[in-house]
């Protein structure tokens, strides 16, 4: 996180900043464990002679839990989230000030199921999803507030500004099957089949305000 603020002698001028950034790298197994709960304590060896997956004991095919942990699934986030005030007096009466903010949101997502985490019996390929999602948004508020003491007791207020803003999303996602060495995985290279998505979304806003206040007496 990070935190500042300025202000010059004379109180004319001030700024503030607020800035955070966030990363989480997730790398929680594809499926919920706990449906294998109700296994019997005394289970089949979930790994063969060889030190693979174990896929039948004693001629019956079993559902090896452990098949879940080997397919792996990962997700990196990135967050920046910044927000700053900038205002400067002219006079007693007149200030200029604007508000400015920008958020940013970074999702890589992977998730690999290789061959070695299904039953060989029914002659597996491997399969991979690469997947990004990147969200921006920022926001500019300028404005202008006018006071003014009028007839002793009489106040006035006035107030004028305007907002710009813009949000975009950009996705993308390439699903890859077929692949017959686990090795490939990290990549489309030894895939047999490829689909890929891309899709964005744009949204822009521009608005202008204005008030203005009097009061006789307070």
């Amino acid at each position: 996180n990070l935190n500042l603020a300025h202000k010059t002698k004379d109180n004319k001028f001030s700024i503030t900043l607020n800035a955070s950034f966030a990363n989480d790298n997730s790398n929680l197994i594809r499926a919920d464990l706990t449906q294998y709960i109700n296994l019997p304590p005394v289970i089949p060896a979930l790994y063969d002679s060889s030190g693979k997956l174990s896929w039948s004991s004693g001629g019956f095919p079993i559902n090896n839990p452990l098949a879940e942990i080997a397919r792996k699934y990962k997700v990196v986030t990135n967050r920046l989230t910044a927000n700053s005030l900038i205002e400067y007096n002219l006079s007693q009466e007149l200030k200029l000030k604007v508000n400015l903010g920008y958020n940013m949101v970074n999702v890589d997502e992977r998730d690999k199921v290789p061959t070695s985490s299904q039953d060989p019996q029914f002659s597996p390929y491997g399969s991979a999803f690469f997947g990004k999602n990147e969200i921006n948004s920022w926001i500019i508020e300028p404005q202008v507030e006018y006071f003014k003491l009028l007839l002793k007791k009489g106040k006035l207020q006035a107030q004028i500004g305007g907002t710009l803003q813009e949000n975009s999303e950009n996705l993308s996602s390439i699903s890859a099957s077929g692949y017959s060495n686990d090795n490939l995985l990290n990549s489309t290279v030894g895939a047999q089949t490829i689909t890929s998505m891309v899709s964005s979304q744009l949204y822009h806003y521009e608005a202008v305000f204005g008030r203005v206040n009097y009061n006789l007496a307070e």
